[in-house]
């Protein structure tokens, strides 16, 4: 029987700790400062878990401090508050499961999945409710801002206007001029240009942030349950026979399916998003985004096993099994879900009824 450690390995604190680091660095450079917003928002929960699990307690929370210390020079003391909030809530319940071990075979997946998605949905409408619900008309605003008073605003403006990023609505003569090797813009242009830039952000962030909120909080539950303790256990057998870790919470990722009675409701829920984004109500359309998202991060999910459990069939390498379902996530993001469906339906790998694979069997899969 394993357990947590408030040190178990030096090489892997000081590496992860090191990664944090310099992430939590590139906030520091306002050119650089965009490059660690996707590895802080999307991947910090899960290696957050991980450094806490694979290189100790200690690094683990080394490691949070860093993170919060890159939201509070990008956002200052709100976002390293913000922070918290987005990541403890889910770091507490994972190491609650993994020391209560519940019985279940979705329960962890499951609660962890809803506790980042609900941490997720507390942020966005703190932020929303701190901007009068107008956050994505005044992040589109700040960000107009910042190009107008920068040097080279005009040349970013004409340049995504040329690769046809941005349409120019009005037709103005003498619309640019080359100073110093320098474009800039009569102020019409720029204007207008800014003016269909905020429009374009505040559109697209109507539609993207709702829907992120939920997905992403999906993938982060399943990461957490799965990959700190599985690949904790893993990477090195000599630290893991010197310092055990517990079984993982969930057993192997080839294994994971719906069963067949929790299928219909998310099936339902799907169908509902899908009418929703037809009605033409932009409220009714943001609900139809979350619950179609759901549905397909779900059935999304349940592909990629698929897919991990045919690989493991063919005896793959452990780091090919890993990379195609990324490589899937990255190409065929808007398909891969319809082979989770048909497996619902079907049931490529023979696992449902009496051929469940128990729980607790090969965590280590």
């Amino acid at each position: 029987m394993g357990k947590f450690y408030l040190l178990r390995g030096k090489a892997a604190a000081g590496v992860l700790t090191g990664l944090f680091g310099l992430t939590a660095a590139l906030c520091f450079d306002p050119i650089l400062m965009p490059m660690a917003v996707v590895p802080l928002y999307f991947a910090a929960p899960v290696f957050l878990a991980f450094a806490a699990v694979y290189a100790g307690l200690l690094p683990g929370a080394a490691c949070l401090i860093l993170a919060c210390l890159g939201w509070w020079r990008m956002l200052g003391p709100a976002g390293a508050a913000c922070a918290l909030l987005y990541y403890v809530p889910v770091l507490t319940v994972f190491f609650f499961l993994a020391v209560k071990r519940p019985s279940g075979r979705l329960l962890p997946a499951a609660v962890l999945s809803a506790a980042a998605a609900l941490s997720q949905l507390i942020l966005y409408l703190i932020v929303q409710s701190r901007f009068g619900g107008q956050a994505f008309q005044a992040f589109a605003d700040a960000v107009a801002d910042g190009i107008r008073g920068s040097q080279a605003g005009d040349s970013l403006l004409y340049l995504l206007n040329m690769s046809g990023l941005l349409d120019l609505s009005i037709t103005v003569e003498n619309a640019v001029t080359v100073i110093d090797g320098r474009y800039v813009l009569s102020e019409a242009v720029r204007e207008n240009l800014l003016g269909n830039l905020r429009l374009y952000l505040e559109t697209y962030l109507k539609v993207l942030v709702p829907s992120l909120v939920v997905g992403n909080g999906i993938y982060q539950g399943a990461l957490i349950s799965a990959f700190p303790l599985g690949w904790g256990r893993r990477l090195s057998p000599r630290l893991q026979a010197e310092k055990p870790l517990p079984e993982s919470i969930m057993p192997p990722f080839r294994d994971w399916f719906l069963p067949r009675g929790h299928g219909v409701p998310f099936a339902v829920m799907g169908a509902a998003g899908f009418i929703c984004l037809r009605i033409g109500d932009p409220a009714v359309e943001e609900l139809g985004v979350i619950l179609f998202q759901v549905f397909t991060t779900v059935y999304t999910i349940q592909a990629l096993a698929v897919v991990n459990h045919r690989q493991w069939l063919k005896e793959r390498h452990t780091w090919w099994r890993v990379l195609l379902p990324v490589l899937l996530m990255w190409f065929l993001s808007n398909l891969i879900w319809i082979l989770g469906l048909i497996d619902q339906a079907v049931d490529f790998r023979k696992l449902r009824g009496p051929a469940d694979p128990a729980v607790n069997s090969d965590k280590e899969g």
